[in-house]
């Protein structure tokens, strides 16, 4: 029942559905490796009266109903967007190490071969994707969010606005990762540089950010031609200012909002 709700909910705000598939590559393009078949994951949609917004940054539950994101969710959905959350990998459901070792689980199951755990979070949420209608999506993605962000958008073209806020763009720049050599073929962002064209891309981040690096942050978006903001500060994730919720504002200009919306009266859903 919760199911059929939210997909009547929300293929009012978004449509029909798309297939979701990786776009296809041009003669000079290396193909990428094709999505691995998964089963409908776990998500919760907070369906308001705008455009969806999907939001990357730890397991689903902390990303929505905490303050990892700073002010980002309350302020998007103040302004009327529609809110969607999975577990990145290694997180919630998928958790095979305590919290605060998520991204050595990472660094584990790269080590012992598993070349398909970013693709398999892309594919399911491909799946939701399909499953709640959606034609459109922006994405928000904070720190590790921001390599999976990078990676679904690359396979997914219905992800058009993508905000990476302070992102990792070179697993290698993890402490996680020292001592061992990132296969750049399989894990680096660069393959899908050609799979971004004509997406809206913003990276903020830290003028010095030694976690993941803001040169290498700053060489990605080069890369990508994404809008680069930096933040007078030292260290990891500055402060939220609004400027994220402001940047997709920009972006849907002409949409339909109902600004009115209280941040705690919409549908929410956990599947």
């Amino acid at each position: 029942m919760k199911g059929i709700i939210a997909f009547i909910a929300f293929s009012v705000l978004c449509g029909c559905g798309s297939d979701g598939s990786a776009p296809p590559a041009s003669p000079s393009e290396p193909a990428l490796a094709p999505l691995p078949a998964v089963e409908l994951p776990a998500y919760e949609l907070i369906a308001n009266h705008g455009p969806l917004v999907v939001l990357m940054a730890m397991d689903m539950h902390t990303t929505l109903y905490t303050n990892a994101l700073g002010s980002v969710p309350s302020d998007l959905l103040g302004a009327g967007f529609s809110l969607l959350a999975l577990d990145l990998p290694c997180h919630g459901a998928d958790a095979t190490e305590p919290a605060k070792f998520e991204l050595t689980c990472w660094r584990k199951r790269i080590e012992a071969g598993d070349t398909e755990l970013f693709r398999k979070f892309c594919s399911g949420l491909s799946l939701v994707l399909d499953q709640i209608g959606a034609t459109e999506v922006s994405v928000v993605g904070q720190s590790r969010g921001g390599y999976t962000a990078v990676t679904c958008a690359a396979y997914d073209e219905r992800i058009r606005n993508i905000a990476l806020l302070s992102p990792v763009t070179d697993l290698q720049r993890l402490t996680e990762f020292d001592g061992y050599a990132v296969d750049q073929e399989v894990y680096g962002l660069a393959q899908f540089v050609p799979y971004l064209a004509g997406r809206h891309i913003m990276i903020r981040i830290a003028s010095d950010d030694s976690r993941v690096g803001t040169d290498a942050a700053v060489a990605f978006g080069k890369l990508v031609n994404a809008e680069i903001r930096l933040v007078d500060f030292v260290g990891h994730v500055p402060p939220e200012d609004g400027s994220t919720t402001a940047w997709l504002l920009e972006r849907h200009q002409g949409s339909t909002f109902d600004n009115n919306q209280s941040a705690v009266s919409p549908l929410s859903v956990t599947l």
